[in-house]
């Protein structure tokens, strides 16, 4: 038991200084938000639990706030390693239906042209536009109207000819 927990420890702090930060100059801690995975918690239910740090200790050495750590000693005591479930609408787009929509969109020329409703139908997933658009932008794909290039005028094409039939006996040395 001893050597099985020195080893999920050892796995879990991998990467992690696990000397205590100075109080002179430590930085803040983790900024709020972020989500702790599930070894870390593990870790630090860990290092509570078994190895008898204090809270104290294990907020500096890991450089995460007090409270949290408070929190998920208590919460580690219910065997609760998981973050909760995020209220909220999930969403249509899987990763693997995002993958294949952005396929679908850049196989071809014709294919990039098409609306937003037709992708989705091509995918075989039933999805708003806006949907598939905001999919496509997060991957980094945006519709641009093509810029206009006008057209040479009979003129131009005139004097473009011309100077080509002038010009077209020139040698190498010439053209420097």
């Amino acid at each position: 038991m001893e050597e099985e927990l020195d080893t999920i420890l050892a796995r879990s702090l991998e990467g992690m200084s696990l000397q205590p930060t100075p109080n002179i100059s430590a930085p803040r801690a983790q900024r709020r938000g972020k989500e702790l995975s599930q070894a870390r918690r593990y870790a630090i239910h860990s290092l509570r639990a078994h190895a008898g740090w204090t809270i104290r200790r294990i907020a500096q050495t890991l450089n995460i706030s007090r409270s949290t750590i408070q929190r998920l000693s208590k919460e580690g005591q219910y065997g609760k390693f998981q973050s909760k479930q995020r209220s909220g609408r999930p969403r249509i787009i899987t990763p693997i239906i995002r993958q294949k929509l952005v396929s679908v969109a850049t196989a071809s020329a014709h294919n990039r042209r098409l609306p937003y409703s037709s992708l989705s139908n091509l995918v075989g997933v039933r999805m708003s536009a806006s949907v598939v658009r905001r999919a496509l932008h997060e991957e980094g794909f945006h519709r641009r109207i093509a810029r206009q290039k006008p057209f040479l005028t009979p003129a131009q094409k005139t004097k473009r000819f011309n100077w080509a039939l002038e010009h077209a006996h020139w040698g190498v040395e010439e053209w420097r």
